[in-house]
C-alpha cells in the first residue's frame, strides 16, 4: 500500500512503469466533468473508472482485494474514510473469468486512512482494503480508480 498525493505520485513510476498513463491523465481537466463508468486507456492493461458516491457508515468488515490488477485510487473531490488489514487475503478465491474482485471477513480493527481532495491510494493484489467510508459525516465524492495490470 502506498499513500501519496497526486503531485507526488510519478514518484512511483520506477517501481509501476504504467503509472506513467496515470500521471498523464490525471493532468487533464476533463477528469472532473466526465460521467461515471469505465474509460480504456491502454486495453486491458491501464483503465479507470469515475465514481460518484456518498460515503457511508461501516456496517459491515467486508474488505475487498484483488488478484490481477493494482488500485491506484484517486480524490480528486470529497474525503473518505479507506480501512486497509495486512491479514492475508486468499487470491486462489478469485475467478479470473469474472472479475478480478473477492471480499474477506476481518474481525480485527486495521489501519484508518483518511483520503482527502488530491489524495491517492494504492494497493497491490492481495492487499485487503474497505474504501469509500464516511469519516463522521456523509460527503459526496468524486473518485477515479485506476486499474494497472500486475
Amino acid at each position: 500500500m502506498i499513500i501519496t498525493t497526486i503531485d507526488q505520485l510519478s514518484n512511483y513510476i520506477p517501481q509501476i512503469p504504467l503509472l506513467d498513463l496515470v500521471c498523464s491523465e490525471l493532468k487533464q481537466s476533463k477528469l472532473l466533468s466526465l460521467d461515471e463508468g469505465r474509460y480504456e486507456l491502454f486495453g486491458d492493461s491501464v483503465f479507470y473508472m469515475v465514481n460518484l458516491y456518498t460515503s457511508s457508515e461501516n456496517n459491515d468488515m467486508m474488505y475487498e482485494f484483488h488478484k490481477k490488477y493494482i488500485d491506484v485510487q484517486v480524490m480528486l473531490s470529497g474525503s473518505e474514510i479507506c480501512l486497509w488489514s495486512n491479514t492475508d487475503a486468499d487470491l486462489n478465491t478469485i475467478d479470473p473469468s469474472i472479475k478480478d474482485i473477492s471480499f474477506k471477513y476481518i474481525e480485527k480493527e486495521s489501519a484508518k486512512l483518511h483520503l482527502d481532495t488530491g489524495n491517492v491510494a494504492i494497493f497491490f493484489p492481495g492487499e485487503l482494503h474497505k474504501p469509500g467510508l464516511d469519516s463522521g459525516y456523509r460527503k459526496e465524492n468524486r473518485k477515479i480508480v485506476f486499474k494497472i495490470k500486475y
